[in-house]
């Protein structure tokens, strides 16, 4: 009898409490410990998913979006007078026949060396006709990517979609 007395009481002669799985029951421990674990894992999932979203997604799927602007919405800005740079990335040949109104000529095997020239504030619209759009979109993350281009966008359907509307283009050699 003293002997279980003595497991019930601390060494300074106290009645000890009960643990949890003595007053729940080792089950019933367990289901919290379950909940709380599982409530952790939900609450840090929907953090991430909030505040960094890369990580949940591990970058599957994603792709970078591609800025682009309506052919009639840079016919808008034109007739409003708004000022933007327009830059051409056709072959300079080609420039000089025909082009929008005030573009540069940066033709798109130059870019690389030649970026510089394509001012980081203001609008800035590429445009081309090249035989892929995937050129254009290549030089659009080379700025944006690797120069750190964060004002440019892509006239969508190109030059020759812009002549076959017969919206204004300048002939003279610039």
């Amino acid at each position: 009898m003293e002997k279980a007395e003595g497991n019930r009481q601390q060494n300074d002669g106290r009645p000890k409490t009960a643990d949890r799985s003595s007053v729940l029951g080792p089950r019933s421990v367990l289901r919290i410990e379950t909940h709380f674990l599982l409530g952790s894992v939900i609450l840090i999932t929907v953090w991430l998913s909030a505040f960094w979203p890369g990580v949940i997604e591990g970058g599957h799927g994603t792709e970078d979006i591609v800025d682009t602007v309506t052919i009639e919405r840079v016919k808008f800005f034109l007739d409003a007078g708004e000022k933007l740079t327009l830059i051409d990335l056709r072959p300079v040949k080609d420039f000089k026949q025909k082009r929008l109104p005030g573009a540069r000529s940066i033709p798109i095997k130059e870019l690389d060396k030649r970026f510089r020239e394509i001012p980081k504030t203001g609008r800035v619209i590429l445009y081309c006709d090249c035989p892929q759009n995937e050129l254009i979109q290549e030089a659009y993350q080379l700025l944006k990517d690797d120069y750190g281009y964060r004002n440019i966008a892509i006239m969508a359907d190109g030059f020759r979609e812009w002549v076959k509307r017969k919206y204004p283009v300048e002939t003279a050699s610039k």
